[in-house]
């Protein structure tokens, strides 16, 4: 007789958790590394935002005029990942990949602080279509953490980001 078949515990991750995890990872493997090379919590936090748009945004880095250069067309898009929403919290799943929109409200938040960074990712939104309600509701919550990790405490605040996403924008 053959042994009965085990459960499989393992539970795949859903696409929050992937961005979660994902922030954890390159937070380990960048912050540490790089400021002991540099004693620069600024280049540090630099390096792990370029890595997390590499990771999940079509952008080469974090660096703003590639960011814009990719957005005009002047330099090429890098392949983006093809995560969905799976896993967000109910209010800003919209079906598209909201990790990529994720990384890049941070990314906006980092480069342009909260306010500018806000207001010009919500302008790429219709606040009249419903459709993009989530997309704008995203933006609220990323674009102040971005902010975050680019001021005095941004070397902690990335440290925990792969924690503050599995808290505030994944599902429960």
């Amino acid at each position: 007789m053959w042994p009965a078949r085990q459960p499989d515990t393992k539970q795949k991750k859903n696409d929050c958790q992937e961005l979660a995890a994902g922030a954890k990872s390159l937070a380990e493997n960048t912050l540490a590394p790089v400021l002991k090379a540099t004693n620069d919590p600024r280049s540090a936090v630099d390096t792990f935002m370029s890595s997390l748009a590499r990771t999940y945004t079509e952008f080469p880095s974090a660096n703003p005029i590639e960011i814009f250069a990719v957005n005009q067309g002047r330099l090429p898009a890098q392949a983006s990942s093809s995560f969905r929403d799976s896993g967000f919290a109910p209010g800003f799943r919209d079906g598209s990949n909201q990790v990529r929109h994720a990384a890049g409200g941070l990314l906006a938040g980092y480069n342009l602080g909260a306010q500018a960074g806000l207001s010009y990712i919500n302008s790429r939104e219709n606040p009249n279509d419903p459709a993009n309600m989530p997309d704008i509701r995203l933006n609220g919550q990323t674009v102040p953490k971005g902010a975050e990790l680019a001021g005095p405490r941004g070397y902690a605040a990335a440290a925990q980001l792969g924690e503050w996403v599995n808290g505030t924008l994944c599902g429960k």
